[in-house]
């Protein structure tokens, strides 16, 4: 019987070239309303972006620069090259300069759908930014429960919480529990309940409480389905068909759990199973680009 002895991951020195050491995986939504305040702050995003691009120009230009061949590189060579990446990135990125001006123009707009913008825009940028501090993204994750626990765009951002960067395990389930709590929306209610149970799930927690947070996050799964699965992600797909296939995985795809049987074609074509190799140690390299 073949079972799952863990997730392997890399975790590089830096960036692997070509790839973008700074990018997010999320795209913080813009709810701003007030004609002045949207002025204000589409001009300061416009402003960013501008610094950003720029910035990937002088970063295209100055890994061109270093003429380096990862085909014909050492492991060694690549580390070093990563860290030069990093180091340049760090020392280059505009990204952290605007955390305060944002921060600045929330308190100026407290309570408004400008200063919720503004919040948001903080924590994506905090997320992405060498050497921002991680304060600016805690102040205003505070002010945004604080303040605007009742808005209807907090559905994108409990969904994108998760990749909240500098933000501890304890801050982003706290976030979301209290999301999911309080906010009159059944939209945002889910995603905070989808949300906390991806998180819940990711192993980000003490050792000591992995297994607590999985059950947990089955049962939240099992609630998604059941309270929200009429309901569908911003993507299309509906809750319950997401909830199903993380409950798959938290009961079937855990660390020494056998591992589910398929069926696939090799590359001639031909079908096999992975039960054909039984008895035989097997390494399932799962890929693709996103």
């Amino acid at each position: 019987m073949h079972r799952i002895l863990c997730c392997l991951g890399l975790a590089a020195l830096g960036p692997a070239p070509g790839v973008l050491p700074g990018a997010t995986a999320w795209t913080p939504p813009r709810v701003v309303q007030d004609d002045a305040a949207q002025g204000e702050f589409e001009a300061l995003v416009e402003e960013l972006d501008k610094a950003r691009e720029g910035f990937y120009q002088r970063f295209d230009e100055w890994q061109a620069a270093q003429k380096f061949d990862d085909a014909k590189a050492s492991a060694e060579e690549r580390e070093a090259y990563q860290r030069r990446q990093s180091q340049w990135w760090s020392e280059n990125d505009p990204s952290a300069g605007f955390l305060p001006r944002f921060e600045a123009l929330a308190a100026r707009q407290k309570g408004t759908p400008a200063a919720l913008s503004c919040y948001i825009q903080i924590i994506e940028l905090d997320s992405s930014a060498p050497g921002g501090s991680p304060r600016a993204c805690e102040r205003a994750l505070a002010a945004l429960l604080s303040d605007h626990l009742a808005a209807e765009e907090l559905e994108a951002f409990c969904l994108g919480l998760q990749y909240g960067g500098p933000l501890s395990h304890v801050s982003v389930v706290d976030a979301l529990g209290k999301i999911r709590g309080g906010s009159p929306h059944r939209k945002v209610k889910a995603a905070a309940t989808f949300a906390l149970a991806v998180e819940l799930g990711s192993g980000r927690a003490d050792a000591a409480k992995r297994d607590e947070n999985r059950k947990t996050a089955r049962g939240l799964y099992d609630e998604l389905a059941k309270t929200f699965g009429d309901l569908n992600m911003p993507a299309g797909k509906s809750y319950a068909r997401v909830a199903s296939a993380f409950v798959f995985e938290l009961d079937h795809l855990g660390v020494g759990s056998p591992a589910p049987d398929f069926e696939a074609l090799d590359e001639t074509g031909a079908r096999f199973k992975l039960s054909d190799y039984r008895g035989k140690v097997v390494m399932l390299d799962f890929w693709g680009f996103w």
